[in-house]
């Protein structure tokens, strides 16, 4: 293993150990923490943006979160402002303009001035993508327009677009429409998951596979599937763990190693016998200098590694930039890594973020 780096180039604890819980930075800048009475939001200087004073605060979308006060679900922005009162029985995330909410146990959608744009008449409702929603009465799942107009036939069960599809489900079985709601992947599969670059994990049986947007199969069944990063899956058979990539239609790593975490920034963590950890590349040749009693995958250059029951991290070259004295650390996100110890939550900040 390479010696430390020197010190100027080494992580700083920008946020001192002084949360009970914390989530990752995300691209706003901002983490949401929990000092052991309420949920706020920090800056990566460690200022209070949001006091700490919610029952939960969910992940941005769109530059809002959804926050929980006493039963009860609002909206605020990313200056910390509250842009719609906690005064609703549920809210989901914001999306293109509207936000999914209930009361009196029925769901509708809101634009930000508090208007009903939607009429709050359905049993569930999820957030607008892609121009549509998922809402659900008693006759089944369905989506609508920003109008509120129904624009589908009613479904079993229906999941939001992604990648111009949605699943859906007919006579227990999933598949696959279109914007124009033609039914462009049949409803062969047990399980259907959301598109994502080109591609979706679905289930037939107990086994689990890979399709293209055409519907093709482009993967062997497995036991697993996990997709990855430059058109690769992860998939597990009989308890091994390999790499298969989706465009040739071929495995890059023969399943060969008993546990793994994603590729991820051209190498994956591995083990092969579930005790000692170290980095392959795609070729499956060893990549990073080191072994570990447990490694995760890289983010932003960065990743958390494990020895004698501690964290650190190292860098692409194998370099030890902090030292093994956490309890555990995060992955690196907008330049932040989350670090815990005995039981107390801060933030290092990488150099060169």
């Amino acid at each position: 293993m390479e010696e430390p780096p020197e010190e100027e180039t080494r992580p700083s604890l920008a946020v001192p150990l002084s949360y009970r819980q914390v989530w990752d930075f995300d691209e706003n800048g901002l983490a949401a923490v929990y000092d052991g009475q309420g949920w706020g939001l920090i800056d990566q200087e460690g200022n209070e943006v949001l006091e700490c004073a919610y029952d939960y605060i969910h992940e941005f979308s769109n530059g809002y979160a959804v926050v929980e006060l006493e039963g009860f679900y609002g909206l605020v922005t990313i200056l910390g402002e509250l842009a719609v009162q906690p005064e609703w029985e549920d809210a989901f995330y914001f999306s293109e303009g509207l936000l999914p909410v209930c009361r009196n146990g029925k769901y509708g959608f809101i634009d930000l001035a508090g208007n009903e744009i939607i009429p709050l008449q359905y049993d569930d409702a999820y957030p607008f993508t892609e121009g549509y929603a998922v809402v659900i009465s008693n006759e089944g799942s369905f989506f609508i327009d920003n109008e509120g107009q129904r624009v589908s036939p009613v479904y079993e069960e229906a999941y939001s677009f992604s990648d111009g599809l949605a699943p859906v489900m007919q006579n227990g079985k999933w598949g696959y429409v279109d914007a124009s709601f033609e039914l462009v992947i049949p409803c062969n599969y047990d399980d259907a998951d959301f598109f994502t670059q080109g591609y979706a994990v679905v289930r037939k049986g107990a086994r689990y596979c890979v399709i293209d947007a055409a519907g093709n199969e482009v993967s062997p069944l497995a036991n697993k599937i996990w997709l990855q990063e430059n058109a690769y899956a992860m998939l597990e058979l009989n308890g091994y763990l390999g790499l298969y990539d989706l465009v040739e239609q071929g495995y890059l790593i023969t399943p060969q190693y008993r546990d793994s975490y994603l590729f991820s920034e051209g190498v994956m963590p591995v083990t092969l016998d579930g005790i000692v950890w170290y980095y392959v590349d795609e070729d499956n040749r060893p990549a990073i200098p080191g072994e570990f009693d447990l490694a995760l995958p890289f983010r932003e250059g960065i990743a958390p590694v494990m020895q004698n029951g501690y964290y650190g991290l190292i860098d692409q070259d194998g370099n030890v930039i902090s030292e093994f004295q956490w309890d555990y650390a995060g992955p690196c996100k907008n330049g932040m890594v989350a670090v815990e110890k005995d039981g107390w939550w801060g933030f290092l900040k990488i150099p060169k973020h």
